[in-house]
């Protein structure tokens, strides 16, 4: 990855917060943009073999960030620009699995694997709040995914997928 292709991520993801601030003022301000841009920093520093030593204490540093702010999202992920966290705690996110761009993501969120594989997921999806999606799974573009939404099949173009309505058991 060349700096510009880092700076230009940055800032995709800058714009998905809707926020006018600058770069600077967005970072002390907001912790999910602060992680977001930790993470982008570890995948920049992760292609220049020269500087092992700052990719090191940057994915130290980066976490301890998810750590403090209680989620799971590895440096290796493979998440494309316009990652946008809104709430981060809970967030598990599998090390092998590739994310498009414009994702979105809400707090409590799991993307596992199974044996049979790890997702894939396309561009401008959208995870609701404690959703998990788990398995060897393609979600495809403009997916959106509902708040506590169990998704173990493949998604098409464009679909909405969301829980099933809450069953009273006698008692």
């Amino acid at each position: 990855m060349k700096y510009k292709e880092y700076r230009l991520s940055c800032d995709f993801d800058r714009r998905r917060y809707d926020e006018k601030d600058g770069h600077l003022s967005m970072y002390l301000k907001n912790k999910s943009y602060k992680l977001s841009v930790n993470y982008r920093r570890c995948k920049y520093l992760e292609t220049k073999k020269f500087l092992k030593l700052l990719w090191t204490l940057q994915r130290y540093k980066y976490n301890k960030l998810c750590i403090k702010y209680g989620c799971d999202i590895p440096s290796s992920a493979m998440i494309g620009d316009g990652f946008k966290i809104n709430h981060t705690v809970g967030i598990v996110i599998n090390s092998k699995t590739k994310i498009g761009k414009n994702f979105s993501i809400k707090g409590g969120t799991v993307i596992g694997n199974t044996e049979k594989g790890t997702p894939v997921i396309g561009d401008n999806v959208s995870v609701g709040a404690n959703a998990t999606i788990i398995g060897n799974i393609t979600i495809a573009d403009g997916c959106k995914i509902g708040a506590g939404a169990i998704v173990t099949k493949s998604l098409p173009e464009g679909s909405i997928a969301i829980c099933d309505a809450a069953h009273i058991l006698e008692r």
